[in-house]
């Protein structure tokens, strides 16, 4: 998983992960099958504060890939970074797909509860998971700041 923001001209997958048959048993487990497809494509721009101030308010980054409908949610990957970021939005546009992608320094500020090896409870954020290794990450959440105020938390981030 990475913070960082892909540059125009970068190679990603979209990834579409579908569980199927899914079937609970009388002892509370869980069995699916899960079903994996990927599109491929360009990053063409990138929008590190947002697009504009309706659609795209957040830092994301347009791509050429195709995602149909039912990919939003889905995990990019960009070689040599990992997951950059979710299938956001897209359509079919003139000459191609037009594809959005929201990026992952806000993740980094959701918070979680966590129990350690020895049962003790926390809310942490996934960057307090992140930084004791407990989520793998290459590093680059730690060019973001999140401060706490009136209840909400913002995220500022430096690519």
């Amino acid at each position: 998983m990475t913070a960082s923001l892909p540059d125009p001209g970068r190679r990603s997958l979209h990834l579409d992960i579908r569980a199927s048959e899914l079937r609970q048993y009388p002892d509370d487990t869980f069995k699916f099958e899960l079903k994996v497809t990927a599109t491929r494509g360009w990053v063409q721009e990138q929008y590190p504060e947002g697009r504009d101030r309706v659609m795209v308010r957040f830092p994301a980054l347009r791509g050429d890939q195709p995602s149909p409908a039912g990919m939003s949610g889905g995990p990019v990957v960009t070689a040599g970074s990992g997951v950059c970021g979710l299938v956001c939005s897209a359509m079919e546009a003139e000459g191609g797909w037009e594809s959005y992608i929201s990026l992952l320094p806000q993740l980094f500020a959701l918070k979680t509860r966590w129990k350690d090896d020895d049962g003790h409870e926390a809310t942490m954020s996934i960057r307090d998971l992140a930084e004791r290794n407990v989520i793998v990450t290459e590093g680059s959440y730690k060019t973001g700041e999140l401060r706490e105020e009136g209840g909400l938390t913002h995220v500022a981030w430096r690519p």
